[in-house]
């Protein structure tokens, strides 16, 4: 867990799935879903890739998963956050949302 919307902490927290092997050498290969609720899609892509997918790369890449960038968005099936702000349009400095706030810490942290 990387974090959690203030609104709801318990109910809407903020996960990731990172490689074990993790290298710094190696490039990062990241995988996000749930930007947008109302693309459920992404979610269950996310998800299926972890499952299906992720093994194949683990030994050329980080990889990194976020599959529900936007739990609240997910879960009322809304393209916009709780605030009515638009996530996808937030992953720039200064103008984060705080779903996309959160990744950006959470990336930084890991380099």
């Amino acid at each position: 867990q990387y974090g959690a919307l203030s609104h709801n902490p318990g109910r809407y927290p903020l996960f990731a799935v990172k490689s074990k092997q993790w290298k710094d050498e190696r490039s990062t290969l990241l995988v996000t879903g749930g930007v947008h609720g109302y693309e459920t899609s992404g979610v269950q892509g996310a998800l299926l890739f972890l499952e299906t997918q992720a093994a194949k790369y683990t030994e050329q890449v980080n990889i990194l998963v976020a599959p529900c960038i936007s739990p609240w968005a997910y879960e009322h099936i809304e393209r916009w956050n709780a605030d009515l702000k638009d996530p996808n349009r937030s992953f720039k400095k200064g103008n984060e949302t705080e779903e996309s706030a959160a990744l950006i810490s959470y990336i930084d942290s890991l380099n």
